[in-house]
């Protein structure tokens, strides 16, 4: 009967850092570890109506702070890897020129993915019309 083989390590260890080496990646950007210990998740949304600069949001995150400059429509992500259980609230910190913007989703608390669903939308704001003491067409 043969005897099992045996392996044995020696030297520098790079047999074992080849195998290593050979093990598939990990695929989908997935969470080594779920109890909170590696930050890996991620804060943002969509944004909708914006017509120039000027829009700029803010994230608190437990010690995160971070503001992120909005130039046009479409997703955004803030930099910051937020920790698993972390509370957060994104805010909006200036307007663009001449457009009131609003937040849906802008508060909770991390889990272990991203988050993807702070969004903005934007819309120009109302001018009144004061036309020497009175309103206009805008009272009728």
């Amino acid at each position: 009967m043969n005897a099992p083989k045996q392996l044995r390590v020696r030297g520098s260890g790079l047999l074992l850092l080849g195998l290593l080496a050979a093990l598939p990646a990990q695929a989908g950007g997935e969470r080594i570890f779920d109890d909170g210990f590696d930050p890996c998740c991620q804060i943002g949304g969509a944004v909708a109506g914006t017509t120039g600069s000027g829009l700029v949001l803010h994230l608190a995150a437990g010690s995160i702070s971070e503001d992120r400059s909005i130039s046009h429509d479409g997703l955004y992500r803030f930099a910051a890897s937020v920790p698993n259980g972390t509370a957060y609230t994104v805010s909006i910190d200036s307007q663009p020129n001449g457009q009131s913007c609003g937040l849906a989703n802008a508060s909770g608390s991390m889990g272990n993915s991203d988050i993807d669903n702070v969004d903005v939308s934007c819309a120009a704001t109302p001018a009144l019309i004061w036309d020497q003491g009175n309103w206009g067409d805008l009272w009728q």
